[in-house]
């Protein structure tokens, strides 16, 4: 099996068994339950799984039927659930922030829940970050519409600016502006990309397949869905090959680049990937005069 994929099975089945014990930690609960959950057989993964999580001191059983998390099974669960739901509200995040950003300012983004459909939330879970977001004033959220605030715009930007994959000591300065010429790569190199308004979409495209032939080098937890998000912007930049700023489409498109470039920013690999990402993001943050 595909250790990624092994991994993130094991990760599931955890949160499926805080699921299934909903707070009643001193009791076990079914095996072939917590199984049907995750989509795994009960006599084939799922015996490899559990022996893992056994010997980690995350489960424990009396008979293979009937399982229950330890107190560390309990807390890394935990653990894994409060992560999930970082990215889960970064994402919402990014794309309310991405969406301010490309319409000129006097114009005032709502955002229903129908359009955050592309982030793949379920709509409970949703409303219950944006409602968590609302609170701490990041957002305002009501009757089903959300509006980033000026303290969610900078809450974004602070998080970005803070985050930084590692690099072995390598540091890469990047300039956005009217400088023309290539693409400086190296430590310490500074990145010239020169930006014209209005360049139709099919502009970037050479670009963009090679940051997803890139992408598809690298192993990470995310991986498939970082792929899929990349695939459906080429698949919308070939059809749309004229589309310009003025569009929805780049609105559609920068929603999943964001959502792209957030989990490889949380995996810790974006660095590896990034002249073509700092060519493709600054194509599409193209702003309107």
């Amino acid at each position: 099996m595909d250790h990624f994929r092994e991994k993130k099975l094991r990760e599931e089945y955890l949160l499926a068994l805080l699921e299934l014990h909903n707070g009643n930690y001193g009791s076990d609960v079914s095996n072939r339950e917590a199984c049907a959950k995750i989509g795994i057989e009960y006599n084939g993964e799922a015996t490899r799984i559990c022996q893992y999580l056994h010997r980690e001191n995350f489960v424990t059983w009396v008979s293979f039927e009937r399982i229950a998390l330890t107190p560390a099974g309990t807390r890394e669960a935990e653990r894994i659930r409060d992560s999930r739901f970082k990215k889960k509200e970064a994402r919402i995040l990014d794309d309310l922030y991405n969406r301010y950003n490309s319409v000129p300012p006097d114009i005032k983004v709502v955002t229903t829940i129908e359009e955050f459909e592309h982030l793949k939330i379920p709509e409970n879970e949703l409303k219950l970050i944006l409602s968590d977001l609302a609170e701490r004033r990041l957002v305002d959220f009501q009757d089903d519409e959300a509006d980033i605030t000026h303290s969610g715009l900078r809450y974004v930007e602070a998080r970005h600016r803070n985050q930084s994959p590692p690099t072995r000591g390598d540091s890469y300065t990047m300039h956005i502006g009217s400088v023309e010429g290539g693409v400086q790569q190296g430590p310490n190199s500074v990145q010239n990309i020169n930006i014209t308004n209005y360049q139709p979409i099919s502009e970037i495209l050479p670009h963009l397949i090679k940051l997803i032939e890139g992408v598809k080098a690298e192993s990470f937890d995310e991986k498939d869905d970082v792929i899929r998000d990349l695939e459906k912007v080429r698949e919308l930049a070939l059809s749309n090959p004229q589309a310009t700023p003025k569009d929805t489409v780049w609105t559609r498109v920068n929603a999943k680049l964001i959502a792209a470039k957030t989990s490889m920013d949380i995996a810790g690999v974006v660095v590896k990937t990034y002249p073509q990402w700092a060519k493709v993001l600054e194509f599409f943050r193209q702003s309107l005069p």
